[in-house]
């Protein structure tokens, strides 16, 4: 299957899946997965090739100030980080820990994985699209996939880890996941919604077969050929540094399987 063939495909199946998610919640929601799927296949200059694939499962996404109570594309929302005065709170640390995998991954140079060498993050304007450049412009987001545990949006300023439990065990919600999680086929997967039996049902194992790296926790899957790290949320009380490392190193423990 060509690339232009599987994007066709990937884009069939994720209208499919938006249409179960409003039916799910049909007085407003949040439609997440793929931001760019030119970039996420490697269709889109400046790289393209074959970039590891990377996913982020937070928690959930609050409703755009615009669209109180209707569906809204948690793409577009991506697309413009900066609209919101509080982006880098949350979106800070997942674009620096983007950014250094598809720098060491592209430049074949690990001292990408590491906080204190990453580039600028910068913000385009009036687009507010958020940003680095090496030399070229890179938005980071562009190159991953995203999804949320709870697909309703919410009005609160922080979530109820009880609440996002909740949600995943609904045996609705499972189905949406997994199929999303099917059609988006990460290389990379990172959670960041505490919710362990989300990580144990994707990652196959238990919790307890993780490894230890630093704040975070991972497994390799040999036999799938995926990375599932266990982390905080991206807005955790660690330092940048701290929350970004323990990522690199779990990369770094993987390397030569990821880029083999």
């Amino acid at each position: 299957m060509t690339k232009e063939e599987q994007k066709s495909q990937m884009l069939s199946e994720e209208a499919r899946i938006h249409e179960e998610i409003r039916k799910l919640y049909p007085n407003g929601t949040g439609l997440d997965g793929i931001i760019d799927i030119d970039c996420y296949l490697g269709l889109k200059e400046p790289i393209s090739t074959n970039p590891l694939k990377i996913l982020w499962i937070l928690k959930e996404r609050g409703y755009p100030t615009n669209k109180p109570n209707m569906d809204f594309s948690v793409k577009d929302c991506m697309l413009g980080l900066a609209d919101y005065n509080d982006w880098k709170r949350t979106y800070g640390n997942m674009c620096y820990v983007t950014e250094g995998i598809l720098e060491w991954q592209r430049l074949k140079d690990d001292k990408y994985l590491d906080y204190k060498n990453l580039p600028e993050l910068k913000v385009e304007k009036p687009h507010n699209g958020v940003y680095y450049e090496n030399p070229q412009q890179f938005f980071p987001l562009d190159y991953t996939a995203f999804l949320n545990v709870k697909k309703l949006g919410s009005h609160g300023k922080t979530s109820e880890q009880s609440e996002i439990n909740a949600e995943y065990a609904k045996p609705e919600v499972q189905k949406i996941l997994k199929e999303q999680f099917d059609y988006i086929n990460p290389d990379i997967v990172i959670f960041g919604n505490h919710v362990i039996k989300l990580t144990e049902d994707f990652s196959g194992v238990p919790l307890s077969d993780f490894h230890e790296s630093g704040k975070c926790k991972y497994f390799y899957d040999e036999k799938r050929n995926k990375l599932f790290i266990d982390a905080d949320h991206p807005n955790a009380r660690y330092t940048e540094a701290e929350y970004c490392n323990s990522i690199f190193n779990a990369i770094k423990q993987n390397a030569k399987e990821l880029i083999k």
